[in-house]
């Protein structure tokens, strides 16, 4: 089960202070360090406090298991992610922790995933509150708003406040109910519209001419709409 799991295993004796691994594991740090120093030095200097907060607390028995992340120092100089879980495995007559074991596994790639992830998100955050059209994320199961950018709030005139929780139609935001029949109609066959030229209502009864983009997304397990309008209010009147 263990080499399903990909995991590795190690035994701690508490009063020598000495680490015992197994050959996976070995692998897995790339050195096998036999004293809490040579195991120390491994650790990344970011994370050996926290880690030696909780396995302090572990070796005191105060609490009787743990669940650690860290990242490891390996022979080329670069960093592996760890996972590490450990428990109490043998006490003394006075209930003192005398033995931990535990396992370790590599989840390097899943905190390289994780890593871009984040900073795809903070990329289309970064976009989304800063670009000049008006940007929305709209929930497709009630219609109401999840999210609009600064765009939005100063092409309609509404406040991020008066908009999310509710939604386009309860706002009258569209001039023409045909404009919205074709975004959705467009959605449903094609999971996405592009340049729909269409006429919506700002917050002081102003007709605002845009150019809208929208696609579907699922966030979060949530179906949520992307809509992207650029006000080309300008061009139309000069035309």
């Amino acid at each position: 089960a263990l080499k399903g799991a990909d995991l590795g295993m190690w035994d701690y004796d508490v009063a020598s202070e000495k680490w015992t691994f197994d050959k996976r594991s070995i692998k897995m740090i790339g050195s096998n360090p036999k004293t809490d120093a040579e195991f120390n030095e491994l650790f990344h200097p970011d994370d050996i406090k926290r880690y030696y907060d909780t396995w302090n607390d572990l070796e005191e028995g105060i609490i009787f298991n743990y669940n650690s992340e860290y990242r490891i120092k390996m022979s080329s100089g670069h960093y592996k992610w760890l996972m590490d879980k450990g428990k109490i495995v043998e006490w003394d007559s006075n209930g003192k922790p005398i033995r931990i074991a535990g396992t370790v596994q590599d989840i390097t790639e899943q905190k390289q995933a994780e890593e871009k992830l984040r900073q795809s998100e903070e990329r289309f955050r970064t976009a989304f509150m800063t670009s000049p059209n008006a940007i929305t994320l709209t929930s497709v199961e009630d219609g109401k708003y999840v999210d609009v950018n600064d765009g939005f709030t100063k092409i309609l005139g509404y406040s991020r406040e008066n908009v999310i929780g509710k939604s386009a139609v309860t706002l009258d935001i569209w001039n023409n109910p045909k404009d919205r029949d074709l975004l959705i109609s467009g959605l449903q066959k094609y999971g996405l519209v592009e340049n729909l030229d269409a006429e919506f209502k700002g917050k002081d009864g102003q007709i605002i001419n845009g150019l809208m983009s929208a696609r579907l997304l699922n966030i979060d397990n949530r179906d949520i709409l992307l809509a992207v309008t650029q006000d080309i209010t300008e061009r139309k009147q000069s035309e």
